[in-house]
């Protein structure tokens, strides 16, 4: 049977609720970048608002739909955020990921688009918000 396999990604949204997922050309032409990093991949967890400009996000329009577009930090306050990555083996056609659920204790179930699912052993738990001086 031919396999596939499926990144993901788990984290608590409160914290940064979107993951921008980057591939670079090396455009950058300002410091510290000086179009040194052409083929790069990026992953970075953040409060986006990208369909205005930057000021437009500073206003966290989206706020009242629970979305944050802003954070705040503080010298004497850590940010910490808990994440997971990872890649699980899936079968041929499972197609994207439809759904991604606890299932007890250290361990999900992923479901393809198509219905089919994996059961992945993680500590999903690791990854729940509990303060942001952890």
């Amino acid at each position: 049977m031919e396999t596939g396999y499926v990144w993901f990604s788990l984290k608590d949204p409160a914290g940064f609720s979107a993951t921008l997922f980057w591939l670079s050309n090396g455009g950058r032409h300002d410091g510290p970048w000086d179009r040194r990093h052409p083929g790069r991949v990026g992953i970075e967890e953040v409060c986006p608002h990208f369909c205005d400009r930057v000021d437009d996000s500073r206003v966290s329009e989206l706020a009242a739909e629970g979305i944050p577009t802003t954070k705040k930090f503080r010298a004497e306050e850590a940010t910490n955020l808990r994440i997971i990555q990872a890649v699980a083996e899936v079968p041929a056609k499972f197609g994207r990921v439809a759904t991604i659920c606890p299932d007890g204790q250290n361990r999900v179930v992923i479901t393809g688009e198509t219905g089919l699912k994996v059961l992945v052993t993680i500590d999903w738990e690791y990854a729940l918000f509990k303060n942001q001086s952890q």
